[in-house]
């Protein structure tokens, strides 16, 4: 048996706690890791992957205690660090030692957890008496190398795992990990034993490299078991005792019937966790719950409550006194929260993987059924949920994409290695670059791009860098210390503001900067951890709250956007087929496509699918399959059906509008969603030159077309500052709202942050791969272009959001609101013809609004406080030469002029609206509308004036 290969200490210790028969991770992984092997270990959750890992690694800390020669005995005997333990999660830290610090004092081995929350007490403890199993993440990591005696504490570490490695490997905190590992190998001289512990993913051997660098050889482990799953799609039908609007705040009736189902689904089983894409929705979900069903035990957990909530919401659900708990991924990962026998999804989780690990979390253990259910109400979301569990089955999870080459990470490591040591400590950049390109990230690292990234933070003081020996050296400056300390973690940095009740005075949650800048002034209310709270003060540090009993706006957190994967939104295509051929009678219910869809989605959910489909059909309108693109042509808006996935069509997106725009000469809209490209033009534009834009591309100048696209774009300004400051360049309490992001892109336009900030953008918002593939596709006939008017699909890209929709009451009562702002403002009306003014309140204004002088009908709308207008308009009038500017805003005042002309006092109501111009308001009055026009209209108004208040920092 297996455990025969363990210290006889660590078997007594398993057969004392029940544990005699080994799991088939267990059986797999436990002799290799005995022989000193580099081991991925791959396997679904619940299984043993951490035993499997631990026991060998305890039982070799024993051995090495025991009757060793005489030179690694007394290298055991130093104090220091043997095994560490790296987690991604600070509640997986805690969970680890709860789960192993029991059998550690059971073989007599010390153990600790270090991290953020750990107090100075325990850290300046940990560093005069270090434990031998040191629990960590990966930022605290880059700590210990600093300290004097911690660092000596590192040079007797022999044994690595990290745990959920999927996790890590395709993002900066994983790269800079990478870094800190062979960092680590540098100082102990010693090839430290790796061990991955990972759920399933499409490229293992990726992964395995990952773990290993460029010179370790890692065996993967990949344990595949006949796991009894069952998981289902369930759309419910919207009932009268369904939470509302009225009672329960912000929910439409569709909302209300996901969350009464959910109440359900929660009643009917012992402990159930109910996971949701976003912090807001997991919010909105508990303020609904406490309010429609406050006798049901429902707690809330995600990453932006504060540690006090999260562990106590761990707690009460592991002791049974929650039946649920809302979740984000915060709970994704293997953190031990007793039983669970049923996981419920809110909408698609969007990929494979998040299906598979989120449901994985019921029936936990390997002889139970992972019993998952998704509640949806949404045809996208019902044929994304089937999709996930249909590619799960089918093909496992998406393959781990690991960029290579961060430019960011590397800045910061080669400004942290310099913190390493007493003095000033130069270190050769040779032996920097020679440790860093053992790496998996920075295997193809060349000198050269060490020494051009040396160079640049040289020149902004982030360290020395002195070139007169060789390839140079570097050490640290004093921005260098001060840079290390603020910039441990990648995760981009957002200024977050703690929330304090202040009737207990506990802390309840972190707010970002952007939710308390645009929504928090004092009186203000909002939800958070399931309940209202109303503003008392708000000072630099800290909110103030009182718990109401009111609903309140939602707060807004960053990263919570899920992109779908171009698989993920092909297998919808495929349905999309499989659904609208069943309803035009090309297959029956003994299809096999068609069984299956009917095995994993209920009768409700089917009809939703074949009603739409049917819509579609009756009104002769083609659907977007796998291998075709649908271009529906409106009279301002062209939108593209088209099912590849949100980076796909984000990348074809931002292309299409650029190359639109340019034809046009005028900024083209462009909005999209894993299934439609959205372009709202300012004048119609024949769907034929779209289809020549894809034909004549060729995809292999996708990279450097789609660099030039992105030069101006939203994504390239926000990622630019987070970068900035990465690097250094820019001070960490940088206030965004008072500077010209535009400007300062373009003082450093030829600078690595600028092209690190180009590459991250490609690599993390577009999918460039892919779609060269469609390119290509498309230009060789297989995948179809084909041309039709906007259809019942394409019309659900205007109404999709996020995950909430607004409620009806509160949104007409906003639109009342806004309209009755407008018509209260007053305009100056400025004849283009002989320069004569005179004001007129919007809401009063007359359908004639021809000038009263000279009946002319070229007669502009503009601000009060708009003086260049009335130069301009008098320098025609008087027959001067206009200046570059002057004839800049009088080609204005003819558009806007032209807008009054054709649309009376409705031109005069959009014209009122804040940051709304003459080319925006023509495509608000153009646009083509399809249920009340005046609320329609006022909707976008309303969205443009959000938009400029988001954006105006940004104009000068």
């Amino acid at each position: 048996m297996v455990f025969e290969n363990l210290h006889p200490s660590v078997r007594e210790v398993l057969l004392a706690d029940g544990f005699t028969e080994p799991t088939p991770p267990q059986i797999a992984a436990v002799k290799p890791i005995m022989n000193k092997k580099h081991v991925l270990l791959i396997a679904p959750t619940g299984m043993g992957k951490t035993e499997a890992a631990v026991l060998p690694i305890f039982s070799r800390l024993l051995q090495d205690k025991e009757g060793k020669p005489e030179k690694l005995a007394k290298e055991q005997d130093q104090p220091g660090f043997k095994f560490i333990y790296i987690t991604p999660l600070r509640a997986l830290n805690r969970d680890m030692l709860k789960r192993l610090e029991l059998w550690a004092e059971k073989l007599g081995l010390t153990i600790a957890v270090r991290h953020g929350d750990t107090t100075q007490y325990e850290r300046a403890k940990m560093s005069k008496k270090p434990p031998e199993v040191l629990i960590t993440t990966p930022e605290t990591l880059q700590i210990l190398f600093t300290g004097k005696r911690l660092r000596r504490h590192l040079m007797s570490v022999r044994y690595l795992v990290v745990d959920e490695i999927h996790e890590l490997a395709d993002d900066e905190r994983g790269w800079q990990l990478a870094v800190a590992l062979e960092r680590l190998d540098a100082l102990t001289g010693y090839k430290i034993q790796r061990i991955g512990l990972s759920a399933t993913v499409g490229n293992p051997e990726e992964v395995g490299h990952f773990l290993g660098g460029v010179d370790r050889m890692v065996r993967v482990i990949q344990v595949k078991t006949p796991k009894k799953v069952d998981f289902k799609v369930e759309v419910p039908l919207v009932g009268e005792k369904d939470p509302d609007n009225a009672a329960f705040g912000p929910v439409t009736a569709e909302m209300g019937a996901a969350v009464r189902a959910c109440k359900e689904l929660i009643e009917q089983h012992t402990s159930s966790l109910l996971f949701v894409n976003t912090r807001d929705t997991a919010e909105s979900f508990a303020n609904i719950f406490s309010r429609a069903y406050p006798k049901l035990p429902v707690g809330i957990h995600h990453g932006s409550l504060s540690k006090e909530v999260r562990v106590n919401a761990e707690d009460t659900f592991k002791a049974g006194r929650l039946k649920g708990l809302i979740c984000t991924s915060s709970l994704e990962l293997g953190i031990d929260i007793g039983t669970v026998d049923l996981s419920i999804q809110y909408n698609s989780p969007r990929t494979v993987s998040r299906l598979i690990q989120r449901f994985g979390r019921a029936g936990h253990k390997m002889d139970q059924v992972s019993k998952g259910m998704m509640v949806t109400t949404d045809f996208d979301e019902v044929l994304e949920g089937l999709a996930c569990i249909r590619l799960s089955q089918d093909k496992g999870a998406e393959d781990i994409r690991i960029r290579t080459d961060s430019m960011a990470v590397l800045a910061n490591q080669l400004i942290s290695i310099t913190m390493q040591g007493e003095g000033p400590n130069k270190l050769p950049l040779e032996a920097i670059h020679s440790i860093y390109k053992r790496s998996w990230p920075y295997r193809n690292l060349t000198l050269e791009d060490v020494r051009g990234l040396a160079n640049y933070l040289n020149d902004i003081r982030m360290f020395f860098y002195d070139k007169s020996d060789g390839a140079g050296e570097v050490s640290r400056s004093r921005r260098s210390r001060e840079y290390f300390y603020a910039n441990i973690s990648m995760i981009p940095d957002e200024r977050s503001f703690k929330v304090i009740d202040i009737t207990t005075r506990k802390p309840v949650a972190q707010l970002d900067e952007s939710f308390v800048a645009t929504y928090l002034n004092p009186y203000a209310s909002f939800i958070v951890k399931g309940a209202s709270w109303r503003v008392v003060e708000v000072s630099n540090e800290e909110i103030l709250v009182e718990p109401i009993n009111d609903p309140g706006a939602l707060p807004a957190w960053v990263g919570e956007d899920l992109p779908v994967p171009f698989e993920v939104s092909q297998q919808v295509g495929h349905f999309r087929r499989v659904i609208i051929e069943y309803v035009l009678d090309k297959r029956n219910k003994r299809d096999k496509d068609v069984k299956w869809v009917l095995k994993h989605l209920n009768k409700a959910g089917f009809e939703l699918l074949s009603e739409l489909a049917m819509r579609q059909a009756n009104e002769e309108q083609t659907m977007a399959f796998d291998d075709n693109i649908v271009i529906e042509r409106g009279l301002n808006t062209i939108v593209l059906n088209c099912c590849f996935g949100s980076r796909v069509n984000e990348t074809l997106g931002q292309y299409l509008s650029s190359m639109v725009g340019s034809r046009l000469g005028a900024a083209v809209g462009m909005t999209s969603d894993p299934y439609r490209i959205i372009l709202d033009i300012p004048e119609p534009v024949d769907p034929k030159t779209l289809e020549a834009y894809l034909n004549d591309v060729d995809a292999g100048d996708l990279p450097r077309l789609m660099e030039l696209v992105l030069r101006n774009s939203e994504h390239v300004k926000w990622r630019f500052v987070h970068i900035g400051k990465k690097f250094g360049a820019l001070r960490k309490e940088l206030d965004t709202t008072m500077i010209n992001i535009d400007k300062l892109i373009e003082n450093y336009r030829y600078t690595p942050i600028y092209h690190e900030t180009i590459n991250k953008v490609m690599a993390e918002h577009l999918d460039i791969p892919n779609t060269q593939y469609v390119l290509n596709e498309v230009q060789s006939g297989n995948i179809k272009l084909v041309q039709s008017k906007i259809s019942p699909i394409g019309r659900l890209g205007f109404r999709r959001t996020k995950d909430l929709l607004a409620p009806e009451r509160e949104d007409r009562q906003i639109l009342e609101a806004l309209k009755r702002r407008l018509e209260t403002q007053t305009l100056r009306l400025i004849c283009l013809s002989c320069g004569s003014t005179r004001r007129v309140n919007v809401g009063r204004a007359k359908q004639d609004l021809r000038c009263m002088k000279c009946s002319s009908v070229l007669v502009a709308a503009v601000s009060l406080h708009d003086k260049d207008a009335e130069k301009a308009a008098k320098a025609s009038r008087d027959g001067c030469k206009r200046t570059p500017e002057q004839e800049k805003t009088f080609r204005r005042l003819m558009t806007n002029a032209n807008l009054v002309m054709e649309y009376g006092p409705q031109a005069l109501l959009v014209l009122a609206a804040h940051g709304v111009g003459p080319d925006t308001a023509a495509r608000i009055l153009a646009k083509q509308y399809t249920e009340d026009v005046e609320i329609q209209m006022l909707r976008e108004i309303l969205e443009r004036e959000i938009n400029y208040m988001r954006t105006k920092r940004f104009w000068d």
